[in-house]
């Protein structure tokens, strides 16, 4: 998918706010032309010319208004030409001293001279569209940009290096030839023969296509987790120690400790990076019934962040055990997954001495002691477990558009193995081959359309 553009584009391409250095990119057919109108190499008269400029070494000079010719700021500025280039199309960047008021008058000049403001992600749409990238890559690029931990970043840099667009492509490949196959048996059965083989092709969908894309789905889940994070909701009834339990795993004083039942009031909330997983987690007021106005309403948002969590901190006190209270909340928040914390083991001979009502359908039961950190550790890898995310097995896991595609070419796929096993004729079964060419084509983009574009590129920020 080859696109050639007529116009030029331009934008600014570092962050909002003052900095050290500031970038103007431009990328389009004039380009280099524009920088020439407004760079004057040092002991210059007149404007640069496009011998002035090696393509990808940086030039040292003075950016100039063409029409006043005040100087404007002394940059460096690199030209990077076709088709060598991250659009694929002459680029050029000017390296200026980071004032945002400077930037904006720079990239004022540019558009002075004939390039438009460059929509969001419109950068890296053009080098998808110059074939320099696949559509994984190019959402690669967002998630390096976005990324919050080590492993979102790790994720994005294998997207961005083309690890999940080189399996895709070998499946879609095979699935194609297939499809190649087929059509030729259906059209022209008496020229070309036998060309599938039904038992080998069933072999094929169970043992290695069906497998495949039940691997990136599993994978993809882990990867929405990564990205978009989860909700992490501690809840207990008064005192059992779920504000020294925020504070253990944040690993700094954030709520406010008492022997006072009752001191956590309102909602706490932090960001946590839990083995590369991004968290909010949330610490709550203890849930009990409360002539105290404030402290009602703390509960009643209490009760609320529990039924928006996706996973909730059941906190116990050990030497009380499974009470009445933390009875009826478990009650509560049995509807959600939640782990059973039994704090304050230190206060007791052996904190195991009670068992859960066996009505409690916990994911896992862990023993600390919030106030010297006890137990904190083995929490904070259990989490991370039952996120799927504490070793996953690969860097590059896919978002929720590839997993989407996934699912649908694994339904079609699978009524080609019902298809097989009920001795349907290729031209049925074909038809639900081509469909998961189809989705996997949707993925890499070799099938896709402006909408679908679009709706991916118009997350980017502008200048990327």
């Amino acid at each position: 998918m080859i696109v050639e553009h007529t116009d030029t584009i331009a934008a600014i391409a570092t962050p909002p706010g003052a900095g050290g250095i500031g970038i103007v990119r431009i990328s389009g057919p004039e380009s280099i032309a524009i920088l020439c109108r407004l760079f004057r190499k040092k002991g210059m008269c007149g404007p640069a010319g496009p011998a002035d400029f090696a393509s990808r070494r940086l030039t040292l000079g003075l950016i100039c208004d063409p029409v006043s010719g005040e100087e404007m700021d002394e940059v460096l500025a690199v030209v990077m030409s076709a088709p060598a280039s991250f659009t694929g199309e002459d680029v050029v960047e000017i390296h200026a001293h980071g004032g945002p008021y400077l930037i904006r008058s720079l990239l004022g000049l540019v558009v002075a001279q004939g390039a438009r403001p460059a929509d969001p992600g419109e950068f890296t749409r053009r080098a998808f569209l110059a074939g320099r990238m696949d559509l994984t890559q190019a959402e690669g690029v967002m998630d390096l940009i976005a990324a919050r931990t080590n492993a979102a970043r790790r994720m994005g840099s294998a997207l961005l290096c083309g690890e999940l667009g080189s399996e895709v492509r070998r499946l879609r490949e095979n699935l194609l030839d297939l499809a190649t196959r087929m059509a030729a048996e259906i059209d022209f059965p008496e020229d070309v023969g036998e060309l599938v083989d039904t038992t080998v092709l069933f072999r094929e969908v169970v043992e290695d296509y069906l497998p495949s894309l039940e691997s990136l789905i599993h994978r993809g889940e882990a990867g929405i987790r990564l990205r978009e994070g989860i909700r992490l909701v501690i809840a207990g009834v008064p005192n059992v120690g779920k504000s020294s339990l925020m504070n253990c795993l944040l690993d700094r004083e954030r709520s406010i400790v008492t022997d006072i039942p009752g001191t956590t009031r309102d909602l706490v909330e932090e960001s946590l990076n839990l083995s590369g997983l991004p968290v909010i987690l949330t610490d709550t007021a203890g849930i009990r019934d409360s002539e105290d106005p404030v402290e009602s309403i703390g509960v009643e948002r209490a009760r609320a962040s529990i039924l928006n969590a996706d996973r909730v901190l059941l906190v116990l006190d050990a030497g009380r055990g499974a009470d009445e209270g933390s009875c009826a909340l478990e009650k509560e928040v049995a509807s959600c997954p939640y782990v059973v914390v039994v704090n304050k083991k230190d206060l007791v001979e052996d904190s195991r001495r009670f068992s859960l009502p066996p009505s409690w359908q916990p994911e896992a039961r862990v023993d600390i002691c919030a106030r010297t950190g006890e137990g904190v550790d083995t929490l904070r890898k259990v989490l991370a477990d039952l996120a799927g995310v504490s070793s996953p097995e690969h860097a590059v896991l896919p978002n929720l558009r590839h997993t989407r595609a996934f699912e649908k070419a694994r339904d079609a796929l699978v009524r080609v193995r019902e298809g097989l096993g009920a001795g349907y004729f290729w031209d049925l079964l074909s038809v639900d081959v081509d469909d998961a060419v189809r989705e996997l084509g949707t993925v890499l983009g070799e099938v896709s359309d402006p909408d679908l574009l679009d709706r991916i590129f118009s997350d980017f920020c502008i200048g990327k």
